[in-house]
């Protein structure tokens, strides 16, 4: 059984092999919210159970968080080498100074500990014209590796003494980690030479013994579960419409009758709403503060909204709980987003609404014709 990439990693981490700090997410409302726990520039990682990610596009560094969401959704849509991607891993940039090869391989024969001299998405290209790229070294079952051979490896691939004892360490790790839960393959592709001196697994490729499964029942079990694994899909409840003949305005709404009626309005001033989100049934699910950080997400990674109207009027729902619901989503778009929203806030309960809008930086327009007036000139012209 071929684990996926978070999971090889959780184990990697376990036995205390270093990894990047990622967050693994499955929803444009998970990707939109975890953003704001990184750099602009970062890596996108399709989760799928199979090897050659990087060179079908699987593996995507992005240069800004509104790009991040583009990819993610288009990682999400597609399939990748005959599977479909289910959940994507962010991933910090790591200043790499060299890439190397580390395995241990219990496949096609007797154990081995595998080194590569170079190492990444070209491993395959760079060991078939130069053979001399990686070196296998025996592991005898009851002496295990002996580390005069690895440092004549090492030697012989010139990498310096300083990083010696940390290779050491890490294949010996890999060794104690294939036997204490039958693992066939461990590959770390690339182990990266950072830049800070450290050495950090980038990649990780872990196949447990089919036949082992029942006995690593408990571990497998513990690697699937995270904190997103288990909740219900936040956005199931969340009804988007995408208008065929593009616009520039993200419309979110309560209630499809008055969203169509915008739609109308917005259309007789001359432009155009390109998406518009019921959060009725959001609400009333008890999702609300999902369902609006999804809609703004799929807002945020559509390139052609340049500014969303958000527009609630109340009646069954106490409109405070409502604006609640609405500020998380809020606060984490002064960092993440540009795009202006305008809102429009009416109903029941609303007396505390001007101030918590006030104290996040955010103003209620006085009438609905002020709010539309507004996202129109913000859009800009068609």
């Amino acid at each position: 059984m071929l684990l996926l990439e978070h999971q090889g990693k959780q184990l990697l981490a376990a036995y205390g092999i270093a990894i990047p700090r990622s967050i693994l997410v499955r929803t444009m409302a998970e990707a939109f919210s975890a953003l704001k726990d990184f750099q602009d520039v970062l890596v996108l990682k399709a989760q799928v159970p199979t090897g050659g990610r990087g060179k079908a596009g699987g593996i995507r560094m992005v240069f800004s968080k509104t790009e991040a969401l583009v990819i993610f959704e288009e990682m999400m849509s597609t399939r990748l080498l005959g599977h479909q991607t289910e959940s994507v891993l962010l991933e910090e940039r790591v200043a790499i100074a060299d890439e190397r090869y580390l395995a241990l391989s219990a496949t096609g024969g007797p154990l081995q500990l595998l080194f590569g001299k170079a190492g990444g998405v070209d491993i395959e290209n760079l060991s078939t014209s130069d053979p001399r790229n990686v070196k296998a070294i025996a592991i005898s079952a009851s002496t295990g590796i002996v580390a005069e051979e690895v440092r004549s490896c090492l030697a012989e691939f010139r990498i310096s003494e300083v990083h010696w004892p940390h290779y050491l360490e890490i294949a010996s790790t890999l060794l104690k980690l294939a036997r204490e839960r039958d693992a066939e393959l461990v590959e770390i592709n690339p182990l990266a030479e950072t830049k800070s001196g450290e050495l950090v697994a980038l990649d990780a490729r872990i196949s447990i013994d089919d036949k082992a499964l029942p006995r690593q029942r408990s571990t497998l079990d513990s690697l699937r579960a995270s904190p997103s694994s288990n909740k219900k899909k936040r956005s199931q409840g969340l009804d988007i419409r995408w208008n065929p003949e593009g616009g520039r305005i993200g419309l979110v709404g309560l209630g499809s009758g008055l969203n169509t009626t915008l739609m109308d309005w917005i259309a007789e001033e001359g432009s155009k709403v390109k998406a518009v989100v019921d959060v009725d049934e959001a609400i009333s699910s008890g999702y609300a503060e999902d369902g609006f950080r999804e809609a703004l997400a799929q807002f945020e990674a559509d390139n052609d909204i340049k500014a969303v109207l958000i527009n609630i009027i109340a009646c069954g729902y106490r409109l405070d709980d409502v604006v609640q619901a609405m500020l998380p989503s809020l606060k984490e778009r002064i960092d993440l987003s540009d795009k202006p929203i305008l809102l429009h806030l009416r109903g029941n309960a609303m007396s505390d609404t001007p101030k918590l809008l006030e104290e996040n930086g955010y103003v209620n327009s006085a009438t609905l014709h002020d709010a539309v007036m507004a996202v129109i000139r913000e859009a800009g012209s068609m």
